[in-house]
């Protein structure tokens, strides 16, 4: 099982529906623990789920994790295949 932080950016201007998004994530891998990524923490795997292409949560840094991913839109979320085992 990973520990896999989830942080979604301000939602100021969403394309997609990132909760659903998301939603289908922990449906496809029900074997891992996912939250919202808490300060100071450290991650398996941090999301970082962007509504829009300009991405601005990619700059998130206040916590830690061995792999960060950004996602911009459905089709990344789509082609998610964490490469397990670390």
């Amino acid at each position: 099982m990973m520990k896999i932080g989830l942080k979604f950016c301000g939602g100021c201007n969403p394309y997609y529906d990132r909760g659903a998004a998301v939603q289908g994530l922990k449906d496809r891998f029900p074997q891992h623990s996912f939250e919202a990524v808490r300060r100071g923490e450290h991650y398996d795997r941090m999301l970082l789920i962007c509504g829009c292409a300009r991405g601005c949560v990619q700059h998130y840094r206040e916590a830690d994790a061995d792999r960060t991913i950004v996602l911009k839109n459905m089709e990344e979320f789509r082609e998610l295949s964490f490469d397990f085992p670390l």
